[in-house]
């Protein structure tokens, strides 16, 4: 058996090795163009795995928006709609409402309890200063996830 390695202490062509770049940067957090006003009293739906309306009309990802009074407290109540059939009909799909300073969901600034179909919680939310926020359900952070924004 024939084993080879490489080795030295070249640096790759163009890159310094003795200061190396983070690859992860976080995108902007950007505001979709039908954001509504701002409230102190938000509301959001789910449908299956998804952001929706009160009507039921799902949101694609980064799609829902809410929007509350930037250095205010304010609520998100959150309805878990109970679909037919599956598990969300026997209670075991939960979702939860969680808020994040950057686009990664690493910097999180509010973290609220999961909830079960046919229920609803009230989150309180503390003050956020302005900016551009995810909220997400870290239970399905791939396809639950939208922008708050506080203004």
């Amino acid at each position: 058996m024939l084993l080879s390695a490489c080795g030295g202490t070249d640096a790759p062509s163009g890159k310094d090795a003795s200061s190396p770049k983070d690859e992860f940067s976080a995108s902007p957090l950007v505001a979709p163009d039908h954001c509504p006003s701002a409230s102190t009293e938000l509301e959001i739906w789910t449908h299956g795995a998804a952001w929706a309306t009160e009507q039921g009309k799902t949101f694609e990802p980064f799609e829902a928006c809410l929007v509350a009074p930037a250095d205010e407290a304010f609520t998100v109540t959150m309805h878990h709609v109970k679909l037919k059939g599956g598990a969300s009909e026997t209670g075991k799909i939960q979702h939860n409402f969680s808020v994040f300073a950057d686009s990664l969901a690493l910097k999180r600034v509010f973290y609220g309890a999961p909830v079960s179909p046919g229920k609803e919680r009230t989150f309180e939310i503390p003050s956020l200063p302005a900016g551009t926020y995810l909220f997400r359900c870290d239970i399905h952070p791939q396809f639950m996830k939208g922008i708050l924004v506080a203004s």
